[in-house]
């Protein structure tokens, strides 16, 4: 997963180097090298963000997941989603 969204940022990255570039009227072999680097940060940033260690560093920030509690017994557990009507 962190490889795509890794990858997925550095592909924007470098499409908004090119379209940048191409806009202030940079030469077209100048603009590509700028995009080449662009694509390879991003995709570096991307991966340290959204790695294991980024996820790593935001699961801690969040805090401790509090435990499920057991229903009491002969009680059914609660479904997610709302049931219909009860008809007889």
């Amino acid at each position: 997963m962190d490889r795509i969204i890794g990858g997925v940022l550095g592909l924007c990255a470098g499409i908004a180097v090119v379209a940048l570039s191409v806009m202030k009227g940079i030469p077209a072999r100048d603009c590509f090298w700028r995009a080449a680097v662009a694509v390879l940060l991003g995709y570096w940033i991307g991966r340290l963000v959204f790695g294991p260690l980024g996820l790593s560093v935001a699961r801690e920030a969040a805090g401790p997941v509090p435990p499920e509690t057991p229903p009491p017994p002969g009680k059914p557990p609660a479904q997610g989603a709302p049931q219909g009507p009860k008809t007889k």
